[in-house]
């Protein structure tokens, strides 16, 4: 028997010790592929796309607790979302949301990027045993009603099922007229009938309202198995499993006996044959169902925190696996954080860009990148802020080397009309470019990313208030990155901003691009000439040049 099969036969003949009869199964796949180290398939990410209300419950649960994220302005400028869609290769649930949440957090601490580091380069070199992972990862499953454990965790107590004492009284009612009707007079089975539909009506509305909680209560003996198979197993040493984890996962073991008779009933139920409904029936006529919930209230109650520590263990080594895979399905560095003082990157390209152009650029402090339109600027400034980002969280970047200094990433860079509040498209951008202003109050430098600095109003007021914006920006110690067609910008502040260029060339038929950054000042207008090239009718590209050439000798 080889190392694999005695790794594999291990975990299954624990799971059966332990009674896992788990949702999903953890049962292994052998027609399944392997899928590490290969670019996530598109029906992968439309299938995650459609649960993100669920993957999100678990972030908005910790934002809810003060937790500090990445502004959601920032976070759809960049769209982050299809970057998570990217590089979510996770086999599980909790590995699903843990991610989604890592990627917001932007105070991860340097010890964990260490241990991620670490983490995803043994999963590289050890097929076998990041296998043996995978296997009991895919038995967590990605059902829906699986997400909101994390909400049953953090709200355990306002999800109990009140007026538990009455169900104990109906259930004694109950068991007193089935036994009276047998042993004192058969009338008596008129009190089992009224008594079992006031029951099951108490059970259905309890069940109507607790439903996702019920079912969410039942992934705990997936997360407690899974745990304890990670500290029993030799991984455990790979893994850097820590002591207080062992303790815990030894302080559950009560916890994980109650609910194996929980876990089994629900799989029973979601069989779907005719005794599985007989059986729902009886539970439900008994109330032993939401009895049996109240006992695992019970038995969750007090230990909320070293539950969600397991949940945060399970996560880290899923999340783990997928940034891993993600790195080996596209050229990825370890960024170097910290001691630079400016961003240093060779051969950056965009995490969601197919055989993309790869560019070297340098940002000392501040930049106005000029050029023509769809040249590669607003790509080039998303490619750095997005790698900033993964380089702080996941600490990955899509280049063959990034050294930065320690960021938090604010942007404006797709703004629209806000038909709710009414704001227009400058108010919009006016606000958002006064929270960027604002954080010069906190003590902390930010990486400040602008799309065509206001450019919802006319021209002579936006190229005088962009001048007074930029000049601020130059007098505090963030990093500035600005994209502009406005030449008398780039020309008026060059003394305190560098400037670079993307350029275009025209040819009868279309427009070419190289999607290379040039330093300097360049970078033609394409405007006029792409109407042309999409086949606009030639008097009104005339028209168009002629007022052009005009204004330029005005």
């Amino acid at each position: 028997m080889d190392k694999r099969q005695g790794e594999g036969n291990a975990f299954m003949s624990l799971l059966k010790k332990k009674d896992a009869v788990l949702q999903g199964g953890l049962a292994e796949n052998k027609n399944a592929e392997d899928d590490f180290g290969k670019k996530t398939s598109d029906t992968d990410m439309e299938l995650a796309y459609d649960r993100m209300d669920c993957i999100k419950i678990y972030h908005d649960e910790m934002c809810q607790r003060g937790f500090s994220e990445l502004d959601k302005t920032t976070w759809n400028d960049l769209e982050m979302d299809m970057v998570f869609l990217r590089m979510n290769h996770t086999k599980s649930y909790v590995g699903e949301q843990y991610l989604y949440h890592r990627l917001h957090d932007v105070n991860v601490e340097k010890n964990k990027l260490t241990a991620l580091k670490e983490q995803t380069e043994f999963y590289k070199n050890n097929a076998a045993k990041r296998k043996t992972l995978e296997k009991g990862l895919k038995g967590f499953g990605k059902l829906e009603s699986s997400f909101y454990l994390p909400s049953f965790l953090m709200n355990s107590q306002n999800w109990k099922i009140p007026y538990t004492a009455c169900y104990y009284i109906l259930q004694l009612l109950l068991l007193a007229f089935v036994i009276a009707s047998v042993f004192v007079a058969y009338e008596f089975f008129l009190g089992i009938i009224l008594i079992g539909a006031i029951n099951l009506t108490v059970y259905t509305l309890a069940k109507m309202r607790y439903e996702e909680f019920l079912n969410a209560a039942g992934g705990l003996k997936q997360l407690l198995v899974f745990s304890r198979f990670i500290v029993e197993s030799e991984n455990k040493t790979d893994l850097k499993i820590s002591d207080e984890i062992v303790e815990i996962c030894n302080d559950m073991k009560d916890v994980s006996k109650k609910l194996i008779r929980w876990q089994t009933r629900k799989n029973y139920s979601l069989s779907g044959d005719v005794m599985a409904e007989l059986a729902d029936f009886l539970y439900g006529v008994t109330l032993l169902e939401l009895s049996m919930f109240n006992r695992v209230m019970r038995a969750v109650s007090g230990r909320q925190e070293q539950i969600m520590k397991l949940y945060e263990l399970v996560g880290e080594i899923d999340m783990g696996i997928s940034v891993a895979s993600f790195r080996e399905s596209v050229c990825c560095c370890n960024p170097d954080i910290g001691d630079a003082e400016e961003f240093s990157v060779k051969n950056l390209v965009h995490p969601l860009i197919e055989n993309a152009v790869p560019n070297d650029f340098t940002l000392k402090n501040r930049a106005l990148i000029s050029g023509a339109n769809a040249s590669g600027k607003s790509t080039l400034m998303k490619a750095l802020a997005v790698n900033t980002i993964l380089a702080q969280t996941v600490f990955t970047c899509t280049a063959d080397e990034f050294s930065m200094p320690k960021v938090y990433v604010v942007s404006s860079m797709a703004l629209r009309d806000d038909v709710v509040t009414g704001d227009s498209y400058y108010i919009r951008e006016a606000k958002r470019i006064k929270e960027m202003l604002d954080r010069d109050d906190k003590n902390e430098k930010s990486l400040i990313v602008i799309d065509e600095i206001l450019k919802g109003t006319n021209t002579h007021e936006r190229i005088a208030a962009s001048f007074a914006i930029l000049d601020y920006f130059a007098g505090t110690g963030h990093y500035v990155l600005i994209a502009t067609h406005d030449m008398e910008l780039v020309n008026g502040m060059k003394e305190k901003y560098e400037n670079f260029y993307f350029e275009s060339r025209i040819n009868e038929e279309n427009i070419i691009f190289d999607y290379h950054i040039n330093k300097g000042i360049g970078g033609k207008s394409n405007a006029i000439a792409l109407l042309s090239v999409l086949g606009y009718p030639q008097e009104i590209v005339e028209s168009a040049r002629t007022r052009f050439d005009k204004y330029e000798a005005r």
